[in-house]
């Protein structure tokens, strides 16, 4: 199978940045100001929601290719993948598995989806 590299596991550092002196609302005893706080967000949440949603585009350019086809991922993103997936791909799963089989032996695969 093809190996497929995103941007997420990078650093959150090299995709965002301070920018010195834009920590000013509510920080500074002046008074009130329109700049933001500095403070990220949701950003966590943002990143993963991506990472789902690009693990569910590769996984449809693959299913598109098969009849059926089996899952097996950790369970932290296994529902996530499942909600960005489009129905005629849902229908070709023969198996769902909420565990990362990444490390899995040849034999611990066959017997996990030929059960």
């Amino acid at each position: 199978m093809a190996e497929a590299e995103t941007d997420i596991p990078k650093h959150l550092r090299e995709q965002v940045s301070d920018q010195a002196g834009r920590y000013r609302k509510g920080s500074v005893p002046a008074g009130p100001s329109d700049l933001s706080d500095g403070e990220q967000h949701n950003i966590d949440l943002e990143r993963r929601r991506r990472a789902a949603k690009e693990v569910a585009n590769r996984i449809k350019q693959l299913a598109a290719q098969a009849e059926e086809w089996n899952l097996a991922a950790p369970t932290e993103i296994n529902q996530a993948v499942l909600d960005e997936l489009d129905r005629g791909t849902l229908a070709k799963i023969r198996k769902n598995i909420g565990a990362n089989l990444t490390k899995a032996s040849k034999e611990e695969l066959i017997k996990h989806f030929c059960e």
